[in-house]
């Protein structure tokens, strides 16, 4: 993979192990974040539901972001209660959760989205159970309103937001014509948007052009509806995505 340069677009934080993993493989990673995360100031609803954590039985988290401001937030207003189980998205929030110090976290076997959650056997049977969605603000209401209709009571910790970054294109559009991106990684279908929107006009045809590897069917769908001719579908996690890079370039001519 030497001299391909892989365009990343997650927020900065979260780019560190997957940049590492470019690198060792021989490439270069190129950080691009489009998507900006920010915690945001706890009101009345959501301090009240920090106090009242031990009445709930399950606290979803959707996203390795819900986990690390959701548990700054509980940590910032009082413990985890023992009693309380956590689940997660996927095996990467998962593991956000275990960094943070919660040992008893459920997540599924297969797949890291709202569908496979709902999936697992903990939330089959949630009639007259209280639970509690950890996220940012807005987002998905399929996971809520599943479990409502199995008989939940459902509140939200909305605890981040996530922003349009203020980035300079020029340097990103500058290596696009030089030749030497090559591929691009997307993590959310609201990353894909912010990043055609920030490299404008002038970037269109570059995206359209580059091999674009994201994690969801979903998100690829997308993709394809903006015009990217070629777009690769890898499990979730930065070890499975940068195998899918790495098996793709060598296979290249």
């Amino acid at each position: 993979m030497s001299a391909i340069e892989i365009l990343i677009t997650r927020p900065g934080a979260q780019a560190a192990g997957l940049a590492r993993m470019i690198e060792e493989a021989g490439a270069v990673p190129v950080l691009f974040p489009t998507i900006e995360i920010e915690p945001i100031e706890l009101h009345a609803g959501p301090l009240a539901i920090l106090r009242r954590m031990d009445q709930y039985e399950y606290a979803i988290f959707v996203s390795a972001n819900a986990a690390r401001y959701g548990m700054a937030a509980v940590r910032a207003h009082g413990s985890w209660p023992a009693n309380l189980t956590a689940l997660a998205v996927g095996d990467a929030t998962a593991q956000a959760l275990r960094e943070q110090g919660l040992s008893r976290v459920l997540a599924p076997t297969e797949g890291s989205d709202s569908e496979s959650l709902l999936r697992i056997q903990a939330l089959q049977n949630v009639q007259d159970k209280n639970l509690l969605v950890v996220r940012g603000l807005g987002g998905r209401e399929l996971l809520a309103g599943t479990l409502r209709e199995r008989g939940a009571r459902v509140d939200y910790l909305e605890c981040y937001r996530r922003l349009l970054p203020a980035s300079d294109p020029a340097p990103v559009l500058q290596r696009f014509a030089q030749g030497n991106i090559q591929a691009v990684v997307i993590n959310s279908a609201e990353g894909l948007e912010n990043l055609f929107t920030l490299l404008g006009e002038g970037g269109y045809a570059y995206l359209c052009a580059a091999v674009m590897f994201v994690m969801h069917p979903k998100i690829a769908a997308r993709a394809r509806e903006k015009g990217v001719k070629q777009v690769i579908v890898t499990p979730p996690g930065d070890e499975a995505l940068a195998r899918g890079l790495i098996t793709h370039f060598a296979a290249a001519p």
